[in-house]
């Protein structure tokens, strides 16, 4: 990108259509959608999030940071504890 079209970058998307050809070309396109009804501005809305998630599934990156390795619950090697805690949960739900 370079840096005219960089500083066109604006906040208010209006005076982004007036100064960025692509943009205004993206926003046609999909207002053209809408008036020749091909589709209904929530099912465009629904099409551009599954797009983002899918993009977003395709460039996963690895997480920045390393997994702990897993901690044992206190009853989880305890036999009496176990069953402890699972009367506890089952009075719970009676």
């Amino acid at each position: 990108m370079d840096n005219e079209k960089s500083t066109i970058r604006m906040d208010n998307p209006r005076d982004r259509y007036f100064h960025d050809a692509e943009f205004r070309m993206l926003v046609d396109s999909m207002l053209d959608l809408v008036k020749n009804c091909q589709f209904t501005p929530f099912e465009l809305k629904q099409a551009l999030i599954l797009a983002l998630t899918m993009h977003e599934e395709l460039t996963l990156r690895p997480l920045p940071f390393k997994l702990s390795p897993r901690v044992d619950t206190p009853w989880e090697n305890n036999e009496e504890l176990e069953r402890e805690a699972r009367k506890r949960i089952k009075q719970l739900f009676e």
